[in-house]
């Protein structure tokens, strides 16, 4: 998957507007106060705090860092686990990236159950 993938599979999950800009970039639409509206390229990619509310409707929780030694393919490695006890990982270059693909393949993966 790609990273705007990954933005677009969490942003539908969390009832949020996922846009396409130019360039082949994405941008979550966040409505403020006062009827404008803010974009934010790579919001879930970028940051581990925001996929914690992703992680807690998901009913699961982080259950291992991998560095950079333990990883198969990319730079870092993140694992999630499901109160199910189903277990989720993915590589990223970054781990705020490895962990945003962990959650999308987990909202995947339980959206179609």
């Amino acid at each position: 998957m790609t990273n705007n993938e990954v933005n677009k599979i969490i942003s539908k999950y969390m009832g949020e507007e996922y846009c396409k800009l130019p360039d082949n970039r994405s941008a979550i639409k966040f409505k403020t106060g006062n009827s404008q509206s803010v974009l934010k390229e790579n919001y879930y990619t970028n940051s581990l705090d925001v996929l914690v509310p992703v992680i807690e409707k998901l009913d699961m929780y982080h259950d291992n860092y991998f560095g950079k030694a333990n990883c198969e393919e990319g730079a870092y490695c993140f694992e999630l686990v499901h109160s199910g006890g189903r277990h989720y990982r993915a590589n990223g270059n970054t781990i705020q990236e490895a962990a945003a693909h962990a959650t999308a393949k987990a909202i995947l993966s339980l959206e179609w159950k």
